[in-house]
């Protein structure tokens, strides 16, 4: 199966290009712009003749559309660039497929749910609660309404080897914890921290099944530790050795663009189909800021 893969150069992008490259069954190309190096097409999505000639270019036989602005406080400042990016780079994608007879995974998120009633199954009603789950919503509907045979994966905060602590909100915390001031850390908002390449053999394992039957649809993965920041920020200061003193609570939902409470996805249905990979979050975690310390 040859694969487009979208956002290559992104925390999760690396990942995937990566697990995809070191399996025999597939070949992939990776697409990048802003940060575009080596062996990664460099076009601009949003650029609507340049994605057309990257498709021409490339012609896959699947595309994995990982590309997003996925920060909830710049989806909520920058409105218009992220209906730009989440939504109408997605329907031309999905455009695309259906007039060559292709299909696409497209990475959703568990902000498309509103965290009042955890757990949330594939099926579901989505009510997203800021512009940036809308958007992501909005891009799944474009999906199954344009390229109905494809595959839809949503997935909650990700971490894993980052080029800088501030790529993800999970790791960003640890430039915190090293500062060794006493700061405080949300701990109202349940999440879900997943490791990027726990979600990259989940997406090579549903393409090695989608190549050999008969899988599309919504799944959701996310691993099952539960964490607030607060939490997360505990586990790093005891992976630093950081006085746990300095790490101290703040009970009340977080400013800036809102955040649901609790949006605990459910994997049941890829975890029945034998699909998993799980690595536990003090494990990932202190490999991930191991670089920085």
């Amino acid at each position: 199966m040859h694969i487009l893969l979208t956002g290559a150069s992104g925390l999760l992008g690396r990942a995937i290009l990566k697990e995809l490259k070191n399996a025999a069954e597939f070949s992939v190309v990776g697409t990048a712009f802003s940060r575009a190096k080596g062996d990664l097409y460099k076009v601009d999505l949003t650029d609507p003749p340049a994605l057309q000639s990257c498709l021409a270019d490339v012609n896959p036989d699947f595309i994995v559309h990982a590309a997003a602005e996925r920060h909830p406080d710049t989806c909520r400042n920058d409105p218009d660039g992220t209906q730009l990016l989440n939504v109408e780079v997605t329907r031309r994608i999905a455009q695309w497929c259906a007039a060559c007879s292709r299909s696409m995974l497209y990475l959703s998120t568990d902000y498309v749910f509103d965290g009042v009633n955890p757990p949330y199954a594939p099926g579901d009603a989505p009510h997203p609660l800021n512009v940036y789950g809308k958007s992501k919503l909005e891009g799944e509907e474009n999906v199954k309404d344009l390229a109905p045979e494809s595959l839809i994966l949503r997935v909650p905060v990700l971490y894993g080897h980052v080029e800088t602590l501030d790529e993800s909100p999970v790791t960003k915390l640890a430039r915190r914890v090293m500062t060794r001031r006493q700061l405080t850390y949300d701990n109202w908002a349940q999440r879900y921290p997943t490791h990027v390449a726990d979600v990259a053999s989940v997406i090579r394992q549903i393409l090695f099944r989608r190549a050999h039957g008969d899988m599309r649809g919504v799944y959701h993965w996310a691993h099952a530790e539960a964490y607030t920041k607060f939490g997360m920020a505990q586990s790093i200061a005891r992976i630093l050795g950081v006085d746990l003193d300095l790490v101290l609570p703040d009970n009340n939902p977080a400013p800036g663009a809102p955040r649901p409470q609790n949006s605990q996805l459910d994997c049941s249905d890829l975890l029945s189909s034998g699909i998993r990979a799980d690595t536990l979050f003090e494990a990932g975690i202190a490999s991930a800021i191991k670089p920085f310390v």
